[in-house]
């Protein structure tokens, strides 16, 4: 659970409300240690946990298929450009 509060965007505002340069923010040990949260009893965090695990193996498998089309639709470009090629060859 704590994994993904520290993964959160929630927490990422917080840590750089503290942050104390613009160019290479460095955290106020301080202000991190300060960080406030609610923290829900232990079957929730589970379920929690169970949830965001599902969405990221589906974001991976998402990921994946991603890839896999994009591999495909360049392979069929390259057919398709290879086809005119050859067509413009022939006439």
């Amino acid at each position: 659970y704590l994994y993904y509060l520290l993964l959160s965007q929630n927490f990422t505002d917080y840590a750089m409300s503290g942050a104390a340069r613009a160019g290479m923010p460095k955290i106020n040990r301080n202000h991190l240690f300060d960080f406030e949260f609610q923290l829900p009893a232990l079957e929730v965090q589970r379920l929690i946990v169970k949830k965001m695990e599902a969405i990221r193996l589906e974001y991976s498998n998402l990921l994946l298929i991603q890839d896999l089309k994009i591999t495909q639709m360049k392979a069929l470009k390259s057919a398709i450009f290879k086809q005119e090629l050859q067509s413009s060859e022939a006439a």
